[in-house]
């Protein structure tokens, strides 16, 4: 794992300097080390060129290697582009992807445009990608103490709950709205007033 983690690290910095160079090195090594070496060099073009990556990830056959490259380039597009990191993402998902990997490109969405970022979402086909997407928004509408606890939010909580509720998998939207209804009833930065017109206007729902 050291010396493959050595040579990951080689096809990267080369892979940042010259792709087309490191695609011509990697085409001389053993079969079994190519794809892998290239998801590596992938990862370092993504540091100058993301777009460019994102291109090139398509033509890697589908797999843990495609896999990697996929969420390494995500994690870096979407600080500065998290809609086109979102678009990628759309286009190239998959079951083995990391099952956090929307909060990635939600968490500097939200902080740039959340309304951008809900609007893009809302228009997503319903399905597990949109499902995920829709709680990492609200997800990142919440304010996080140092110990890991919610101590607040950043968007109405009464519109976070809508959007919890457009989740399409029953189980999960139900769970994900009684937990926020929970939190909403137990946190100090809302007034009681403004709880009870909350939940109440939700259990009316």
């Amino acid at each position: 794992p050291i010396v493959k983690g050595y040579h990951r690290a080689v096809a990267e910095s080369y892979g940042a300097k010259d792709f087309a160079a490191a695609t011509t090195w990697i085409s001389t090594l053993p079969a079994d080390q190519q794809a892998w070496q290239l998801a590596a060099a992938i990862k370092g073009l993504a540091r100058n060129e993301p777009q460019a990556a994102a291109a090139q990830v398509s033509s890697m056959e589908a797999g843990e290697n495609k896999d990697r490259a996929i969420g390494d380039v995500i994690k870096l597009m979407a600080p500065e582009n998290p809609q086109a990191a979102a678009e990628f993402l759309t286009k190239n998902d998959s079951a083995d992807l990391q099952y956090d990997i929307m909060r990635v490109v939600m968490t500097p969405w939200v902080s740039k445009d959340p309304q951008g970022a809900l609007t893009y979402t809302m228009a997503m086909e319903k399905g597990d990608t949109r499902d995920e997407a829709l709680f990492y928004y609200v997800h990142s509408n919440m304010t996080v103490c140092r110990n890991g606890g919610w101590t607040g939010f950043n968007a109405p909580p009464g519109e976070l709950i809508k959007v919890l509720e457009n989740i399409s998998k029953e189980s999960s939207r139900s769970r994900y709205v009684a937990s926020m209804m929970n939190l909403i009833e137990s946190t100090d930065s809302i007034s009681d007033s403004a709880k009870q017109s909350i939940l109440g206007r939700n259990q009316e729902r």
